[in-house]
């Protein structure tokens, strides 16, 4: 996912090394820490409500805390009867009426978000 990668890279010719030739991860950090972007990395701005409850729906569902708005349902254990009470839930909840087949095609948070978003407004 994209938050999994790093905001910048810092290239060198040789990593820093103990008597030992070992990696110094001391003297990594403080390159690191000198080297790094001047400007500060903007955070990662919060999901939108509609992200949101969908996330709290997978996981109640799921029965699992770590749900992020890049979860795929059916990675996590999730399963097609799963799928058809996620579906009601999100008509119950929205008022926006999806085909089971919408969990299958947007199977994360966020994907299913935006097409909430796209057929209707949440309540």
């Amino acid at each position: 996912p994209p938050r999994a990668r790093p905001a910048w890279y810092l290239r060198v010719d040789a990593l820093p090394e103990t008597a030992v030739h070992t990696v110094d991860r001391a003297a990594v950090a403080e390159l690191a820490a000198t080297a790094g972007p001047s400007a500060e990395v903007p955070a990662e701005a919060a999901p939108d409500p509609t992200t949101t409850a969908v996330m709290a729906l997978f996981a109640k569902l799921l029965k699992r805390t770590d749900v992020t708005e890049d979860t795929n349902f059916f990675a996590s254990g999730g399963h097609s009867l799963l799928a058809a009470q996620l579906v009601q839930s999100i008509q119950k909840q929205t008022g926006v009426r999806l085909k089971l087949s919408a969990a299958f095609s947007h199977p994360t948070p966020a994907a299913l978000a935006e097409l909430i978003t796209e057929r209707g407004s949440t309540r």
